[in-house]
C-alpha cells in the first residue's frame, strides 16, 4: 500500500501564519501505518529552512520509498516544457516533410534549450535554499507593503514568472494562437460596439 503525505502552502509557522510543521507531516503518516510507501505531494511556496529538513530527514528516517509529487512551479516548468514540444513539432511540421518531422525534431535547438531551462530552475531553486541554510538567511521585508519573504520564495517566484510569459506568449503563439493579437481584436471590437452604442444613444 502506497501512503499520501500532503504538503501545501507555506513550511513553517511564522508572520503570524501557520504553516506545515513536523508535527503535520507525522501525523499523516501515523494515520497510515500499513503504507510500505509514500508519495509526498508538494505545492509549497518555501518556508522556514530548518522545518524544511527536519521533515526531510523525517521521512528519510522512515526507511520507506518515498516519491516526490511536485505542482505550483513544477507544474509550471512541465507545462512550459510541454507545450514548448509541441510548439516545436508544429513549426517542424510547417516547414518539413513528415519524414524529417518523425526523425529529427527532438534533436532541435528549441528542445534543447527547453530541457536546458528545466533543468537551470531546478538548480537556482536548490541553490537558493543551500544559501539560506548556509548563511542562515532568514526571512525579511522588502517593502512595507509586501509581507516578508526567503530568498528561496523570490527564486520561485521569479521563475514562475519566467515560466508564464514563456507559455503564454512564446510557446501557445508559435503553436498559432496569437494571445496578444486577441486580445488587441477584442479591444478594437469592444472599443466599436462602444462607438455604435453612444453614437445611437446621441441620436436619441
Amino acid at each position: 500500500m502506497t501512503g499520501n503525505i500532503y504538503i501545501s502552502g507555506q513550511i513553517g509557522t511564522f508572520d503570524g501564519v501557520t504553516g506545515v510543521e513536523l508535527i503535520d507531516v507525522i501525523g499523516q503518516v501515523k494515520k497510515q501505518p500499513k503504507a510500505t510507501a509514500y508519495n509526498v505531494h508538494i505545492n509549497s511556496e518555501g518556508g522556514l529552512v530548518d522545518v524544511g529538513f527536519d521533515i526531510y530527514h523525517y521521512l528519510k528516517s522512515l526507511g520507506k520509498p518515498v516519491t516526490t509529487i511536485g505542482s505550483g512551479i513544477v507544474a509550471r516548468i512541465l507545462l512550459d516544457f510541454i507545450t514548448g514540444i509541441v510548439a516545436n513539432y508544429n513549426e517542424s511540421k510547417r516547414k518539413q516533410s513528415k519524414l524529417y518531422v518523425d526523425r529529427y525534431f527532438l534533436q532541435s535547438s528549441k528542445l534543447r534549450l527547453s530541457i536546458l531551462k528545466f533543468i537551470t530552475y531546478g538548480l537556482a531553486i536548490l541553490i537558493a535554499f543551500f544559501i539560506e541554510y548556509i548563511f542562515m538567511i532568514g526571512e525579511f521585508k522588502p517593502h512595507h507593503l509586501i509581507q516578508k519573504v526567503t530568498f528561496t520564495t523570490i527564486v520561485i517566484s521569479f521563475c514562475c514568472a519566467i515560466e508564464i510569459y514563456s507559455i503564454f506568449f512564446e510557446n501557445i503563439k508559435r503553436m498559432g494562437f496569437d494571445i496578444i493579437l486577441k486580445i488587441k481584436e477584442i479591444i478594437t471590437q469592444a472599443w466599436k460596439l462602444y462607438k455604435i452604442l453612444k453614437g445611437e444613444k446621441e441620436n436619441e
